[in-house]
């Protein structure tokens, strides 16, 4: 079984429904994707957080923040019956808009 988080995925699309990209990510013409990393131990908490750099740094950091914030209840991955640690790749996609003259 993989990892989920607590209250499922509706919840933590609540949490990412927050996240604010920084202004120059949005409007200086940057589109890609921001990917974090994050290991969930066997006791369901997050650590290890690991950034995959993207074309965006200010978005790469404003989604770290997002993630550090949300509230640390998951449900471990489960091998054998017995809850075990796991990686989870979490990823936004970000797309700029296009200045107004």
């Amino acid at each position: 079984m993989d990892p989920q988080y607590l209250g499922g995925m509706a919840a933590f699309q609540g949490h990412q429904s927050t996240l604010q990209f920084p202004r120059i990510g949005v409007v200086g013409r940057m589109n890609g994707q921001a990917q974090i990393v994050g290991t969930i131990g066997a006791d369901g908490k997050i650590s290890n957080w690991r950034v995959i750099p993207s074309t965006c740094s200010g978005c790469d950091a404003a989604m770290l923040e997002m993630l550090k914030k949300l509230p640390n209840d998951w449900i471990p991955a489960e091998a054998g019956g017995q809850p075990v640690a796991s990686e989870v790749l979490f990823s936004v996609k970000f797309l700029s808009i296009q200045p107004r003259p």
